[in-house]
């Protein structure tokens, strides 16, 4: 059948008229939905949640003798496994002046010039994975030391780590003043 030949039902039947054509916003909308959701991903994964706030705590020590404070420790939080990329204390004090993280294993510490009584295990923190909550026994602990007498300011610990697919750094711990006493 030739177009001279065919009714007009016919030629509107081979016709493209009944083809269904896609607007142009649609391809648009689904490339904007889909970044969307990438984004928010992204924020997600370098998000992670954060850690309770401590306060400021003030100690004394002498010259020469390092002091153990714990940092984060056990707490009611449900457990939670950090692999600990990198850690930096940011230490205001005299010369010298001496700031490791640390975890202890076993046990946990407040405040203490020794901590082999309360830890059977101290690693240093960078490197190792730390269980973090009230089902574990280990805490983040910041040894800190000072040859010359003066006060140690410490603004808290930042910790790069990562958590399952989320990864991030956070400053945890108290805000520390400690005053390096001559012997």
């Amino acid at each position: 059948m030739d177009d001279a030949t065919a009714t007009p039902a016919d030629r509107f039947l081979r016709s493209d008229a009944l083809v269904v054509k896609r607007h142009w916003t649609n391809k648009w909308l689904w490339l904007l939905a889909v970044m969307a959701l990438a984004a928010v991903g992204a924020w997600w994964m370098t998000h992670p949640a954060g850690f309770p706030e401590r306060g400021t705590f003030s100690e004394q020590t002498p010259t020469g003798s390092p002091l153990f404070i714990g940092v984060l420790g056990p707490s009611s939080d449900s457990g939670r496994s950090l692999v600990i990329n990198d850690t930096h204390v940011p230490v205001e004090g005299p010369d010298g002046t001496e700031a490791a993280l640390l975890i202890c294993r076993g046990g946990s510490i407040g405040t203490t010039a020794d901590a082999n009584a309360f830890c059977p295990e101290l690693v240093e923190a960078k490197g190792q994975t730390f269980h973090y909550g009230e089902t574990t026994a280990e805490q983040l602990v910041l040894r800190v030391s000072s040859p010359t007498p003066g006060t140690v300011d410490i603004a808290g610990v930042d910790i790069t780590f990562r958590e399952g697919i989320q990864f991030g750094t956070l400053r945890v711990g108290p805000h520390l003043v400690l005053t390096v006493l001559d012997r």
